[in-house]
């Protein structure tokens, strides 16, 4: 009984020890845009992803955007994940000459890397979708590489 309570202990140790799971994360991503992001599980099969984007890379313009999205979670190997799922971003851009609201509805495709020895996730991710304020059309700039502290 003793050595099978001692095994038992050593598997729930060496399984939480490669554990790449977390609750939370918070990061940055680079792409078209900057932006600051907020992830939090749901459970392993799902989780929602809220941004603040912030463009003043262009000439005479700047935006923030904010955007929210459900993802379904795929595991593919330990610590490497697929992840798909619908979201929408809302935002007001600023220019020389005027200043605009947007809108969009978009699906959000990616990747992402959970380091198992440190509390650092990397993802990359793509959100085509439809723009359907100030004009109706295609809105497929977003995305982009990112970097996140997982807690």
């Amino acid at each position: 009984m003793k050595r099978f309570l001692v095994i038992l202990a050593a598997l729930i140790i060496s399984v939480s020890a490669f554990s790449q799971s977390y609750k939370n994360a918070i990061g940055v991503k680079l792409g078209y845009d900057m932006a600051l992001t907020y992830k939090t599980n749901l459970s392993e099969a799902n989780f929602l992803d809220f941004s603040v984007d912030f463009s003043f890379f262009h000439k005479g313009y700047f935006g923030v955007t904010a955007g929210g999205f459900y993802n379904w979670n795929f595991v593919v190997a330990d610590g490497l994940s697929l992840y798909v799922g619908p979201g929408v971003y809302l935002g007001v851009g600023l220019s020389d000459n005027s200043a605009a609201f947007y809108a969009s509805i978009n699906a959000m495709l990616g990747i992402e890397y959970k380091f198992a020895n440190a509390p650092i996730a990397i993802s990359l991710d793509y959100t085509p979708g439809l723009r359907i304020c100030p004009n109706i059309g295609y809105s497929g700039y977003a995305g982009g590489l990112g970097v996140k502290y997982t807690f």
